[in-house]
């Protein structure tokens, strides 16, 4: 059955990103369409409407991220995310915290100490004391390598370090050498064990930094491509052994909505990967398919609120 595609964002704009979304909560669905050009409409349509609400979106693209590699998805979001924006709302909120008004772009300490009236010396250890305090401390959301990453940006734009190049690097996956990071206690670099902890702290850090929270797509429809030669250049191909990593991917992701902040995952895919008679469909891996698909159908009508949608008309089944 059809769902029709406005009141399907509709729905998810009301419901999630005005709503439980907004307040707090984490929800993963998942898009079935077929035509290329009403997917990516689809795509650029909801980043239009979180944007709208205060979100941070980025879009990962099975075609050109490794999907089944958790780090690849996080590089590919940290690759999108203003970092430097996102540092200098925190820092204003915690200088307003501490009762010190920021004036102008400028917010490293001797430009805020000047427009205060107060020795930037002063400044400058208020501003140490509560970051460890605000941020450090805040093991019950941020992973602990994220928050000492994040404490790194803040003291590069405040001015207490010279260089953060390296963290800048090692968020998205580009830095070659990790001692460069032992002045900020981060000594292992991102990987699988890892990533999904740095994705769930980023949709906090939005919230923290004065945003409503993360919108992410995921874009799945290159998985449905089973032969090699019909996959366009320089894009990936995944074997049946990636495509199971990859669903694996997902039901993590599924499985951590109650530890996520703030963070609606749109996963977009074509109608076949949920056909119960596809080879490469969720249905290879049942962990996946039993956590997008309910036991009770309703064969009378679609359910817009359902894990899995389809804005093309088929029936869906389990």
């Amino acid at each position: 059955m059809k769902i029709d595609r406005n009141t399907w964002l509709d729905l998810i704009d009301r419901e999630y990103l005005d709503g439980f979304v907004k307040d707090g909560g984490a929800a993963v669905k998942f898009a079935l369409v077929s035509d290329r050009r009403d997917g990516d409409s689809l795509v650029e349509e909801m980043g239009r409407r979180a944007q709208t609400h205060g979100y941070l979106v980025a879009v990962v693209d099975a075609a050109a991220t490794r999907v089944q590699y958790t780090q690849d998805v996080f590089f590919s979001i940290a690759r999108q995310v203003p970092w430097t924006d996102l540092t200098r709302r925190y820092l204003t909120k915690i200088y307003g915290d501490l009762g010190y008004r920021v004036e102008g772009e400028d917010i490293q300490i001797e430009a805020v100490a000047a427009a205060n009236g107060v020795e930037p010396n002063l400044l400058r250890m208020e501003l140490r004391l509560a970051l460890q305090q605000q941020l450090i401390r805040r093991s019950d959301e941020l992973a602990k390598d994220f928050r000492w990453a994040m404490f790194g940006l803040c003291a590069g734009e405040a001015g207490l370090t010279p260089d953060v190049a390296a963290v800048n690097e090692w968020l998205r996956g580009e830095l070659r050498l990790i001692s460069g990071l032992k002045i900020f206690q981060i000594f292992r670099k991102i990987a699988r064990h890892n990533a999904r902890a740095m994705i769930a702290s980023l949709g906090a850090w939005c919230r923290m930094a004065g945003l409503t929270g993360l919108t992410l797509v995921i874009d799945i429809r290159q998985l449905a491509i089973a032969k090699r030669p019909e996959v366009a250049p320089d894009t990936v191909f995944y074997t049946m052994a990636a495509l199971i990593d990859c669903y694996e991917v997902l039901r993590q992701l599924i499985d951590d909505t109650d530890d996520l902040d703030g963070v609606l995952c749109l996963v977009l895919s074509r109608p076949e990967l949920f056909d119960q008679d596809n080879r490469r469909g969720v249905n290879a891996y049942k962990a996946l398919k039993e956590r997008v698909f309910t036991d009770v159908v309703i064969h009378q009508a679609p359910n817009p609120l359902s894990s899995v949608v389809s804005f093309d008309s088929v029936s869906m089944t389990s």
